[in-house]
């Protein structure tokens, strides 16, 4: 304002939600600057996205109709998944963390998925986590395959919530009901506390509690509170 400086460029972070944390995986790794991230019910591989989204049910009628076979569909999802490979987290996640490109620093990254999570499905979410190299913070309600799980603070971390949503999404490639999960978990307040820990300290830790101590994010037990 005027002469005066309104923004601290060295305080300043990304966050996204949704679309928002997805892609937000390929923008922290090639963003020159900005080395603190948090990812909100992040999802990458784009090719398994498309069809498990309540989205998808209105892209579907205009990109399939002109195909009926269910071969001609799928292939149809693949070319969509391998058009957007150059934006695709899963294709930039090693460069965020464990192999930074050239002229971008390593970053530090806070992120969180939804059990029963019906418009980003848990599986993308946790293949992201793989492929950018973050643990999962425990005590954890879930142990995802290939992803370990530790205590303390971490300079980056992966937290799994449950808010026992219904209906579950089913497994397969289609699209499921809204059980709300997807945006409803990020008011929690457990996650509005680490969002405000990891922005100011730098500290990826795990705020779920119950009788004081360090719980797993089961939201029934009041961890998530």
């Amino acid at each position: 304002v005027g002469a005066n400086p309104i923004i601290d460029r060295t305080r300043t972070y990304f966050l996204g939600g949704s679309l928002g944390g997805t892609m937000g995986g390929t923008i922290m790794a090639y963003e020159p600057t900005i080395t603190r991230g948090i990812f909100a019910v992040p999802g990458g591989n784009w090719s398994m996205l498309f069809e498990r989204s309540t989205a998808w049910e209105i892209l579907q009628p205009a990109a399939q109709g002109a195909y009926p076979e269910p071969e001609d569909a799928q292939m149809i999802v693949s070319l969509f998944g391998m058009q957007m490979e150059l934006i695709d987290p899963i294709t930039a996640g090693r460069h965020v963390l464990r192999d930074p490109l050239p002229g971008s620093p390593v970053k530090t990254i806070l992120m969180w998925q939804a059990i029963g999570d019906s418009l980003v499905n848990n599986v993308a979410t946790e293949m992201t986590a793989r492929e950018f190299g973050i643990p999962v913070l425990g005590p954890s309600v879930k142990a995802p395959w290939r992803l370990d799980i530790v205590t303390g603070p971490q300079p980056s971390a992966f937290s799994i919530y449950d808010e026992h949503r219904t209906p579950l999404p089913t497994g397969f490639n289609t699209p499921e009901d809204d059980n709300g999960t997807h945006s409803g978990v990020n008011d929690r307040p457990a996650i509005l506390r680490s969002i405000e820990h990891f922005v100011n300290t730098g500290e990826a830790i795990n705020t779920c509690v119950v009788g004081g101590n360090a719980a797993p994010c089961d939201c029934a037990t009041g961890a998530c509170d």
